[in-house]
């Protein structure tokens, strides 16, 4: 009996502190941060950027807004440098579901409208939050993206205020490699018809051209409205992940709807559109998830079509 009451007595002080505490009371909420630095390339996708870490050692909580102040260093305005993060997406870890976007206002990128539970359990608990993004094609060479959360005001919670060192600024920075290579080669059919017959062999050719006679290349804004789906891509390309899935599954449905005639020239953009209008934010982290995006891609462009 006094085994028993030895085992059992610990137990039951540990429960009757567990149920003496209210259910949205919690102990020890704490935040930290933490960065993996690296260069990055305009056009990179899913570059991490912060890992906030939201402790507590009893009760329960959830966070419900966190707010980044843009660190991002280089020439330009508010503004400018806001644009050079883009859109930003919030994920817990472990997790392909995404909290909340969130671009730039007021050097400041806001993440609200969601609930992300924290609880302690028995041992307590450290749930992990990720601030991904895809550096858009306009960040300039060697201006450095960067974030950080000023002060435990910039988090609200559901009950509870963190603590910590604030600002959770880590240490480091994403500097921004812009060079850009260029592959040029002589605007003639015939070379990739070469190409593919002889792979993997890659023949001498006279489909050269003088590199120095060549002299200088001029470039130019794109003109989105003439060529709408040039702006769809870029538009997928920055938000990333379901969106570039869906224009390509929803470009290959449009096209073979225009070559039977079925819809004109100019559907072929509208489609594109409606099915990346109707495709929600996600990331898929497998291949079966990959395929799925495809198919509901393909079979909501299908429905434009008929």
């Amino acid at each position: 009996m006094n085994r028993l009451t030895r085992t059992l007595l610990p137990c039951a002080v540990l429960l009757s502190i567990w149920n003496a505490a209210p259910s949205e009371a919690q102990v020890g909420l704490t935040a930290s941060s933490s960065q993996n630095p690296a260069t990055v390339r305009p056009g990179q996708a899913n570059v991490d950027y912060f890992t906030l870490q939201i402790s507590i050692t009893l009760g329960s909580t959830a966070l419900q807004s966190v707010a980044f102040a843009n660190a991002t260093t280089g020439a330009g305005g508010q503004a400018q440098l806001g644009a050079e993060l883009g859109t930003l997406r919030l994920y817990v870890e472990g997790q392909s579901t995404v909290l909340a976007t969130a671009t730039a206002s007021g050097g400041k990128f806001r993440f609200t409208g969601f609930s992300a539970p924290i609880n302690a359990g028995l041992f307590g608990t450290t749930v992990r939050f990720h601030v991904l993004g895809n550096v858009p094609l306009g960040a300039r060479d060697s201006d450095a993206l960067d974030l950080k959360i000023l002060a435990a005001s910039d988090m609200t919670f559901s009950s509870g205020t963190a603590g910590g060192t604030y600002p959770l600024d880590p240490a480091g920075a994403f500097p921004v490699d812009g060079m850009v290579a260029a592959q040029i080669s002589v605007t003639d059919m015939r070379l990739p018809i070469l190409y593919a017959l002889a792979y993997p062999e890659r023949p001498a050719s006279s489909l050269t051209f003088d590199l120095a006679a060549l002299r200088h290349l001029d470039f130019e804004e794109p003109d989105f409205k003439r060529f709408p789906c040039l702006r769809l891509a870029f538009e997928a390309a920055d938000k990333g992940g379901a969106h570039c899935i869906a224009l390509n599954a929803a470009d290959e449905v449009a096209v073979d709807a225009f070559l039977d005639r079925r819809i004109p020239f100019t559907g072929i953009p509208d489609t594109i559109e409606k099915v990346l209008a109707s495709t929600p934010e996600a990331h898929p982290a497998t291949i079966a998830e990959v395929l799925a995006e495809d198919r509901q891609a393909r079979e909501r462009a299908a429905k434009l079509v008929s």
